[in-house]
């Protein structure tokens, strides 16, 4: 083999590697932002932060981080594409504050900030501004999906009494009698939306703002209303 050969083939290799180790950190992100209190959006410190990646219905391993002084997280080397959703989640005083999906910025970087909040109980703050329900009848009975939008106008999250006045409640609703196969929807983290009899709970607070809110369940066409 002469040298020109043995040249042209170093070449070709020391390219493929460089070719392979730019692939190898294209497809890698970073995910930074800041956690902030209320209105006047103070920094917070020591607050977990979890980095929800979700691919179609499907959630895979995510991470978590805590904030420094300054509230910032930063998550490394994160895998993109393969149509990848990113979600940050944390939970302040008993609330839970998700935001997300992140969009990357102007600049191909990608941020999102979480505000949190303390919790009061100015009930008379909060309202449902919106209420849609969607009824659709079937062989077995009536499926139903309840979508709400619900505002919270004080500076604080709300949190008030529960049905037997010894739980917290954030928000109670009435429902129809002997409904089945509740599921919560938006808005909703597992556990924390309960049907009992004809009531739903929450047992999270409400964040200021404005928030959706949506469960469906199915009501067997022998069920009282």
């Amino acid at each position: 083999m002469n040298r020109h050969v043995r040249a042209t083939r170093a070449l070709i290799v020391a390219s493929l590697l460089i070719a392979g180790s730019l692939a190898g950190t294209a497809h890698a992100l970073v995910i930074e932002g800041r956690v902030f209190k209320g209105l006047d959006r103070v920094p917070v410190a020591n607050q977990k932060v979890t980095l929800h990646v979700v691919r179609g219905n499907e959630e895979v391993p995510g991470a978590t981080k805590t904030s420094g002084a300054d509230g910032k997280v930063r998550f490394e080397n994160i895998p993109d594409g393969n149509n990848l959703e990113f979600y940050v989640a944390t939970e302040y005083a008993g609330a839970f504050y998700t935001e997300g999906p992140i969009r990357p910025g102007h600049d191909g970087s990608y941020r999102q900030d979480l505000t949190v909040f303390d919790v009061g109980n100015e009930i008379d703050k909060v309202e449902v501004s919106n209420h849609h329900i969607v009824i659709e009848r079937k062989d077995d009975g009536l499926h139903v999906n309840e979508i709400l939008i619900i505002d919270n106008s004080a500076p604080t999250a709300y949190l008030g009494m529960g049905a037997s006045h010894a739980d917290k409640s954030g928000i109670r609703l009435g429902l129809p009698a002997s409904i089945k196969a509740f599921e919560p929807g938006m808005g909703a983290e597992e556990g924390t939306l309960i049907a009992q009899g004809r009531e739903l709970m929450s047992t999270r607070p409400v964040p200021p703002g404005q928030r959706p809110l949506s469960f469906t369940y199915h009501v067997p066409l022998s069920g009282r209303m």
